[in-house]
């Protein structure tokens, strides 16, 4: 309850292993699940996961040379959509990061939300079961299936 929130939020796990800076997870099965990171990995490896990262924005709407003090990645997609002037699910993680946003631009644009679950289930499309084949046939092509 304290990290996860929404609907699914109790399917979530109940323990998350969070690894050190000099650690990480064995994928050989000879291996122990948690061993020492060798100075020769560095030499070969072409990336790595961080806690941290860097977000950047740039746009007519955009406030230059702002630096946010913190924020999240569930904080994303609101941001994008209301960049977009698209509405945003109230029902979506994250909220939007207004800091970087020029106080006029906020000003003539409110941000929009919606409701799914609102919609009529008359606007439900289902696939025929020839369009069901082809996506299938499209995701195993792409590796998904």
């Amino acid at each position: 309850e304290e990290v996860f929130k929404g609907e699914f939020s109790e399917r979530m796990p109940e323990l998350i292993v969070q690894y050190n800076r000099d650690y990480r997870g064995g994928k050989d099965t000879t291996l122990p699940l948690f061993s020492d990171i060798p100075a020769t990995d560095f030499d070969f490896q072409s990336g790595d996961h961080d806690e941290n990262g860097i977000f950047i924005a740039q746009g007519p709407q955009i406030k230059k040379g702002i630096e946010l003090e913190t924020s999240q990645i569930q904080d994303m997609a609101p941001t994008i959509l209301y960049a977009m002037g698209l509405p945003i699910p109230d029902d979506m993680d994250g909220k939007i990061l207004l800091d970087i946003f020029d106080n006029d631009f906020v000003e003539k644009n409110p941000a929009r939300k919606f409701s799914m679950r609102k919609q009529a289930t008359s606007d439900v499309y289902e696939l025929s079961e020839e369009e069901e084949d082809e996506m299938k046939e499209q995701l195993k092509g792409l590796g998904y299936m």
